[in-house]
């Protein structure tokens, strides 16, 4: 799922590879071609570099994992402080229930830090 939300996450975000590989950190004379790997699927980032794209692009961490395409774009609107109706499962909703209590500590340290 990585190299598909890491395109659509930076075509949001309005910025070219070479952009968001450079604030990510990554050195300008390879930005370019790792994010087009990355985002090929020729090479994974670590998590770490997964962290600083999802910094450098205002989502989750966890935008870039999970499976289901519409739970990440209420991942995305929860991240923004959207409230999202989610129609699921008991099993699905205790764990998104996680995911959201996770977010919400995430944030709020996040605040703490800024």
């Amino acid at each position: 799922m990585i190299p598909e939300r890491l395109k659509a996450a930076r075509l949001r975000a309005n910025l070219t590879q070479e952009q968001l590989g450079v604030r990510a950190g990554i050195a300008e004379d390879t930005a370019y071609s790792r994010l087009s790997q990355y985002e090929s699927g020729t090479h994974k980032p670590t998590f770490k570099m997964v962290c600083a794209f999802a910094r450098v692009l205002n989502v989750p961490e966890c935008y870039f994992y999970t499976v289901d395409d519409s739970f990440a774009e209420a991942l995305l609107k929860l991240y923004d402080g959207e409230v999202v109706q989610w129609n699921m499962k008991a099993g699905e909703l205790l764990l998104i229930q996680k995911v959201y209590r996770r977010l919400f500590v995430f944030m709020n340290s996040k605040e703490k830090y800024s």
